[in-house]
């Protein structure tokens, strides 16, 4: 399960947070993804990959700019280009 907090999404199963993703904001219009985690035992099943498409479609929905800052996010979004 997804949820957005201040600078954070969380990405929880079983009540227990296993991922994030930490963004700061710009301004109004833009953001910036500083860090995708994913808990050791969690990786390789994708959920990065999901965290950062739910982020990129709730921002969009709110017309707001993302730069991808970290590693991971930069390769994320060229992938999806």
């Amino acid at each position: 399960m997804f949820s957005i907090g201040d600078n954070k999404v969380v990405y929880k199963e079983n009540n227990e947070e296993v991922a994030y993703v930490l963004f700061s904001k710009k301004d109004d219009k833009t953001i910036s993804i500083d860090k995708v985690f994913v808990r050791g035992d969690k990786r390789g099943r994708g959920i990065a990959s999901k965290m950062l498409e739910y982020t990129y479609d709730y921002f969009t929905k709110k017309n707001v700019k993302i730069n991808y800052e970290c590693s991971y996010s930069k390769k994320w979004n060229n992938s999806k280009n």
